[in-house]
């Protein structure tokens, strides 16, 4: 029950492990994991700018020019200016809240701490679940609208999306890939992240592991690539294109990618007025900082398993999130290319 009504000591019982707490499983959120691990080059100075979270911030970048070269030398020559270009980062807030009693561990097994531990445990999946599902969206509402290649498939302008044929080309699945990225000039040899949904994970899975001792080893094709599987995918795949069930995956060249994190000063330094409380703490999964903010008010904390004169702890922790991709100068283009079989 949610007000831990079930551990009072009416009877003998026994703790189980935690680790046998199946109800809190997770999956390691490897999709976030990987706009965290392109933050240290794609963001390098936001987080000594940034003070408030209601303060805009923005990020500069030089842009492409290209030009035809010439086939003479002139006297009198005259060029144009190279140009810059601007992101404005956008930030949302990601929070979530739940309360403790003074009263609440009394007459019971547990602890006040291990309440408190559960409460946090909680919250630490509840960030994590969700800001996988974010950042796998990102990727997918910001796939390339241009791919110029027409390797062993063809590119959907409509759907974005690069498809191939699973007749045809079910076992040339990523080295199709890597030439359609090679065509698009991300070069030989870029490392690249693919983001599988559980279908295509499997096939490449396969392929991966059929060992230099089979008939067919496919080992040489996935060298400088890692693979990533989203089992949200599915349902993201099937949104832009019911057709789209026989295998669905995402390709991020190394570093094009970064999410941007952000807690206010106060919560890092540790503040305490009459009422409130502003800290921080890490989460384990992740490993970031995140603000928390509590506050304390007289209630009859029966509701929460706490007694009639009682104390009520309301807490809030939260996370500032920016997802961003390398900008380009074509319109609609973006680093961050999708694939399917058909």
């Amino acid at each position: 029950m949610a007000i831990y009504s079930s551990t009072g000591m009416v009877k003998a019982q026994i703790m189980v492990n935690q680790a046998f707490e199946q109800d809190k499983r997770f999956n390691t959120p490897e999709v976030w994991l990987l706009f965290m691990r392109s933050n240290p080059q794609f963001f390098d100075q936001y987080a000594s700018l940034r003070i408030r979270d209601d303060k805009a911030d923005e990020a500069n970048y030089f842009k492409r020019t290209s030009r035809a070269l010439g086939s003479s030398k002139t006297h009198n020559h005259t060029g144009t200016v190279g140009d810059t270009g601007v992101i404005t980062l956008d930030w949302g807030i990601y929070s979530d809240v739940f309360a403790k009693t003074l009263m609440q561990a009394d007459g019971k097994i547990i602890s006040a701490e291990d309440i408190m531990n559960n409460e946090l445990v909680n919250t630490f999946i509840n960030f994590i679940e969700q800001l996988e599902d974010e950042s796998s969206s990102y990727l997918v509402d910001n796939r390339s609208g241009v791919n110029v290649a027409a390797i062993n498939g063809t590119f959907d302008a409509t759907n974005d999306v690069y498809e191939i044929s699973a007749t045809n080309y079910l076992t040339s699945g990523i080295q199709i890939t890597k030439a359609v990225m090679y065509a698009n000039k991300y070069g030989k040899g870029m490392p690249m992240t693919i983001v599988c949904d559980p279908v295509a994970f499997v096939e490449f899975e396969r392929q991966a592991n059929q060992g230099t001792g089979n008939s067919a080893n496919t080992s040489f094709q996935f060298s400088n690539v890692r693979f990533i599987m989203d089992v949200g995918l599915t349902a993201k795949a099937a949104a832009i294109d019911v057709t789209y069930t026989k295998g669905f995956w995402i390709v991020v060249a190394e570093g094009t990618i970064g999410a941007a994190t952000f807690i206010e000063p106060k919560y890092k330094q540790g503040v305490s007025t009459t009422v409130n409380t502003y800290g921080s703490i890490q989460n384990p999964i992740d490993g970031l900082l995140y603000g928390v903010h509590s506050y304390e008010t007289r209630a009859d904390g029966t509701s929460k398993g706490g007694t009639t004169q009682d104390v009520v702890t309301e807490v809030q922790i939260y996370q500032e999130v920016a997802f961003s991709k390398a900008p380009l100068s074509v319109a609609g283009e973006t680093t961050i290319q999708a694939f399917t079989f058909v």
